[in-house]
């Protein structure tokens, strides 16, 4: 998928660690390339987390208990997905294809209960066959003829259309939110769990039905 590059202060955090053998840490995750406003934070008991890695891979050490994710930022629209192993991530990770979705397959963020899904994610290949038979599209076939070729032409190649379930965290522009995560599919933190956070940043284009996505993963151990 497309490669994320990282804000120019977590460039120079990864050049700090390089000069002294130590591991980069921030307080804040940079979303988007260039947009330092556009950010996501967790709390613990009224502290910032520090987290450390660079680029599109992140991880944090917090408690076996509640937790807030911050986002901050102006106009994206950002989602989430927690899963059980980094393994369930990988094939968008190692994938050189850009990902895109389409509109309806987010929900909102359940009330202090994170969803974590310990299955394969369900992608399609963008091209003309799919949009026409998959049930998610079933689009006429002379609309999935052109929009899979808008999509090749946009892309450079046929990207991959992810369909698996996010939640929104930020959809309105201009406000901070804060979401407190007390459960994990409706069971406490346990001491020793970990899980992979994936946030997806919105970028759309124009197109009515499909959006972009870029990714950004964090892996959180809960440890006392």
């Amino acid at each position: 998928m497309k490669k994320y590059f990282p804000h120019k202060l977590t460039l120079l955090a990864i050049l700090a660690s390089l000069l002294f053998g130590c591991t980069p840490t921030v307080q804040a995750i940079p979303l988007i390339a260039d947009d330092p406003n556009t950010t996501l934070e967790f709390i613990q008991n009224d502290v910032n987390i520090p987290i450390s890695g660079s680029g599109d891979q992140w991880s944090a050490a917090l408690k076996p208990e509640s937790f807030t994710m911050k986002l901050k930022g102006d106009n994206a629209a950002v989602s989430v997905m927690a899963v059980k192993s980094a393994e369930i991530i990988q094939p968008l990770q190692r994938s050189s294809k850009s990902l895109v979705t389409i509109s309806g397959t987010g929900s909102a963020l359940a009330l202090n209960d994170l969803f974590l899904s310990d299955q394969p994610l369900e992608t399609y290949q963008a091209n003309a066959n799919n949009l026409q038979n998959v049930s998610y599209f079933s689009l006429p076939k002379e609309q999935a003829v052109s929009t899979a070729a808008a999509l090749k032409d946009r892309f450079g190649i046929e990207p991959l259309i992810l369909i698996s379930g996010r939640s929104y965290l930020f959809s309105i522009p201009n406000l901070d939110k804060m979401f407190t995560v007390k459960t994990i599919n409706g069971n406490t933190l346990q001491n020793g769990e970990s899980i992979v956070l994936v946030i997806f940043i919105e970028n759309k284009f124009n197109d009515p039905i499909f959006y972009a996505l870029n990714l950004v993963t964090v892996n959180l151990k809960f440890q006392e």
